[in-house]
């Protein structure tokens, strides 16, 4: 059985460790749903979003995104484009291979 874990309910001490940002925002209204170290999501285009983190991150440090469009093509893909200490650009695309704008991003920094 699969134990999950509300990562709101942790301190952000905890959540300090845990992950040097984090994220979960809709691509389509372009908000944050929730979020660590995000003080802010632009829209660049369709499927080309920026993120700029609260605090600066280590520009090596491992990064996972991924995404999904209620009711759109199946085997969506999250590009991580550009990373520096201070953003992170995010590309999404779908199966044919054209940009998209997703109802859910995710991104975790660590």
């Amino acid at each position: 059985m699969a134990t999950g874990y509300n990562l709101n309910s942790f301190s952000e001490s905890i959540q300090d460790r845990l992950f040097t940002a984090y994220g979960l925002f809709d691509g389509v209204s372009v908000s944050l749903v929730r979020g660590y170290n995000i003080s802010s999501i632009v829209k660049n285009s369709t499927g080309n979003y920026t993120i700029t983190f609260t605090n600066p991150v280590d520009a090596n440090s491992s990064i996972v995104a991924s995404g999904a469009r209620v009711g759109g093509l199946a085997d969506s893909v999250v590009s991580i484009f550009a990373v520096t200490a201070s953003t992170v650009q995010l590309i999404c695309s779908n199966a044919n291979g054209g940009l998209e704008d997703f109802d859910r991003i995710h991104l975790q920094v660590v």
